[in-house]
């Protein structure tokens, strides 16, 4: 059987790419969007009572993986390259994309007659289409012995996370300069590193394709042109070498686009490092986010 699915509304979020965006929703508290519900569903008389509630459910689509199908057996984050069943895990390889997160309503504001719905503690990707809310019910959506032995807890490294001169007088020139600080630090202490970068000694670290979750034949194997960054007081430049077979001196540095802001970063034996970070611009769409 087939149906057709309405969208509602979109979400504006502050993480621009999918790298380095929570693996769940609640884990990086200082990560805001803005949903904005469209067409004829955005109507303050749609969301009347919702104002009660402190957290909802947001049901969307994984709209970067409309066309790329499923698969039975995926490598979720935790599974160190051993495969589950899609079922089994929150793969985005999925029958039907669609993901849900149970994210806080901050409030619901009015603007010229429409509702928008400003959420924290967001795991979405900007742009994300919307296909439904529903409200949080704590005294069934909590339940108290459940459990899951493959994911017991959340991962959270426990390192102290550094800033350099540059990253902190950038910071500092931002509007909301302590959120973005503390978002910044949140979504490095999930560690958004591929698992297989993780394990690597910092002097044997060499540079591969990532490992997609549906587990894409050879793609754990094949070995890529890469661009190596040089951190200096004035920002960061870079130039593609090849790095196949080579191993690199000093720990891997990482690139993520967080609100409007490009954060380049390493993870050490003893800390998470902020090497650089550079203010981009980008559009805000309809001045909502």
């Amino acid at each position: 059987m087939q149906t057709v699915i309405d969208t509602i509304g979109t979400v504006h979020s502050c993480f621009k790419e999918k790298f380095g965006i929570p693996r769940q929703p609640g884990l990086a508290t200082a990560a805001t969007a803005v949903l904005e519900l469209t067409g004829e569903y955005a109507s303050m008389e749609a969301v009347r009572g919702l104002d009660q509630c402190s957290h909802i459910w947001v049901i969307f689509l994984f709209s970067e993986h409309l066309d790329r199908g499923w698969t039975p057996l995926v490598r979720p984050p935790r599974s160190e390259g051993s495969k589950m069943g899609v079922f089994a895990t929150r793969s985005t390889f999925r029958p039907n994309p669609i993901g849900m997160s149970a994210v806080k309503l901050e409030y619901i504001e009015e603007k010229s007659g429409k509702p928008l719905l400003h959420l924290s503690g967001i795991d979405i990707l900007d742009g994300t289409p919307v296909i439904d809310i529903k409200p949080y019910l704590p005294y069934s959506d909590s339940l108290a012995d459940a459990h899951n032995h493959y994911a017991p807890a959340s991962q959270v490294l426990s390192l102290p996370v550094l800033f350099s001169e540059q990253a902190e007088r950038i910071l500092s020139k931002q509007s909301s300069a302590e959120k973005l600080k503390k978002l910044i630090e949140q979504v490095l202490l999930g560690d958004p590193r591929p698992v297989h970068h993780r394990n690597r000694k910092p002097n044997t670290d060499t540079a591969r394709l990532d490992i997609p979750e549906d587990g894409t034949p050879g793609s754990d194997t094949k070995e890529l042109e890469a661009t190596e960054f040089n951190t200096t007081a004035s920002g960061t430049t870079g130039h593609k070498t090849s790095i196949a077979n080579r191993a690199e001196k000093k720990p891997r540095s990482y690139g993520t686009l967080l609100d409007n802001l490009n954060v380049r970063w390493r993870i050490t034996e003893t800390a998470v490092e902020v090497l650089n970070i550079e203010p981009l611009c980008i559009e805000k769409q309809n001045d909502i986010f």
